[in-house]
């Protein structure tokens, strides 16, 4: 009994050794697996901010290259003599100043106010394009440019010298992008702060860059824009402008209105919102009132169309009445499309049988009952006026078809006032024709002769819409 005994003792202790010795085993290999995983990831980790880091040290030095590159083309920009190195230089500078701005954007500089050194960024590139349209016009520079562009030459000069000196922190390991976990906020702490104050001093060197005034579509005269059809100092009250919304919608859908705000901005208004169906908040229509003479700016009910029962010729048929009897007259219907069984379609005012684009209006009809949905007359409040003085005709129409490529088919014509991207308008002989199975508008200078644009019609079964 003993050795019996003795023999399972023992085979007990042998037994808990090993199951004490298989616990240790996996207590080790467990700790060394946690190990391993933690090395793992933070070697993922490290490589993770490095490939960070190495990205914005590229799209850093990428954006000192391509201002490097603006600088020289604006320095050579102010020696060119015919219109074909201006149109060279200006596609060069434009493609510069877009990818620079684009390279900066990827930067931490989340927290840096770069407003002033992007905005250079883009002007450069529009403005030595708009310089390139003007000489092939006119055939030269104007002092006036030639000025601009020097001013432009010297502020990129310290553009690209400051920024030069960021890189060369850089290339010494004087300052890197540092933590940037942060998403480049500027904390207080770590190297980011020392590469967003750089950026920082970089902005307050254009603090006094000047207006630039120009034919682009990022002149800052743009901003400044007033309503020709609503100036601003004729404000007249948030009691009238409700009651125009109450008057706008009817008796029906202006049961519940409520008051919104306001927005600011080139057409400053008054905001409503309407319930028409009680108890529901679904369906909402929103209207925009001028704070200066009491227009609709904007006008849209959400209300949800059933099956449709009107064409366009119908549609646009509604859409005339409902001007009309709102006092806007001499209205022509011009491109439109259709959505979810909502009809938009484009009214352009016309003065003396030419039609003012500027003057626009899009009218949203329901196609199922013709019931009006909404309105937007930004374009019309903002450059209409009952008569215009329009400049004078050099050339005839026959002299403006000799202009149009030979291989459009002009199928009709007639004169037509359009807007550049700078809101300046131009007089225009207006040639619509195919080419190669495709329908196209071409715009001649009625003023100068000079080709000005050319769109693209696309046509579908849902509308005719411009490209």
């Amino acid at each position: 009994m003993e050795d019996t005994n003795g023999k399972k003792k023992g085979i007990k202790k042998t037994t808990s050794r090993k199951l004490y010795s298989a616990s240790f085993i996996v207590a080790v290999l467990a700790i060394i697996s946690v190990s391993a995983i933690a090395v793992a990831r933070n070697n993922e980790l490290n490589t993770y901010k490095q490939q960070v880091e190495n990205q914005y040290n590229r799209a850093f030095h990428e954006t000192v290259d391509y201002v490097r590159q603006i600088d020289s083309l604006l320095a050579k920009s102010r020696l060119i003599s015919s219109p074909e190195q201006m149109a060279s230089i200006s596609s060069e500078i434009f493609h510069e100043s877009f990818a620079a701005k684009s390279n900066m954007g990827q930067l931490p500089i989340i927290d840096a106010n770069i407003d002033n050194t992007s905005k250079f960024l883009v002007q450069a590139g529009d403005y030595a394009f708009a310089v390139s349209q003007k000489m092939a016009a006119e055939g030269k520079v104007t002092e006036e440019d030639t000025k601009q562009l020097s001013s432009l030459s010297d502020y990129c000069s310290k553009l690209y010298a400051s920024l030069r000196d960021i890189q060369d922190k850089i290339y010494s390991g004087e300052m890197r992008f540092g933590s940037l976990a942060k998403e480049g906020h500027n904390t207080g702490e770590g190297d980011e702060v020392t590469f967003v104050s750089s950026i920082e001093n970089v902005e307050k060197e254009f603090a006094d860059y000047p207006t630039l005034m120009y034919d682009g579509p990022f002149s800052e005269h743009i901003d400044r824009l007033e309503a020709k059809n609503a100036p601003k100092d004729q404000d007249i009250g948030q009691d009238a402008a409700r009651q125009i919304a109450v008057d706008f919608l009817g008796p029906e859908k202006s049961a519940s209105m409520v008051y919104n705000g306001e927005e600011n901005g080139n057409i400053p208004c008054y905001t409503y919102a309407a319930y028409p169906e009680e108890g529901s908040e679904e369906r909402v229509c929103y209207v925009n009132v001028t704070r200066s003479g009491g227009h609709v700016l904007m006008y849209l009910d959400n209300r949800a169309v059933q099956e449709e029962s009107l064409d366009f010729d119908a549609a646009t048929v509604k859409a005339g009445e409902f001007l009309q009897a709102r006092g806007i007259y001499n209205m022509k219907q011009s491109y439109y499309d259709k959505t979810a069984g909502v009809a938009t379609i484009n009214f352009a005012y016309v003065q003396d049988d030419i039609v003012m684009y500027p003057d626009l209006i899009k009218v949203r009809v329901a196609l199922d009952n013709g019931e009006i949905l909404g309105i937007e007359s930004k374009g019309y409040i903002m450059a209409h006026q009952e008569r215009r003085q329009l400049p004078e005709i050099r050339f005839t129409e026959q002299e403006a078809r000799q202009k149009v490529n030979k291989g459009l088919n002009i199928t009709k014509s007639g004169l037509a006032v359009i807007a550049t991207d700078s809101y300046r308008e131009v007089l225009c002989y207006e040639f619509h024709g195919n080419f190669e199975e495709k329908n196209f508008i071409v715009y001649i200078n009625a003023n100068t002769g000079q080709g000005e644009r050319i769109l693209l019609l696309i046509e579908s079964e849902d509308g005719v819409l411009t490209m």
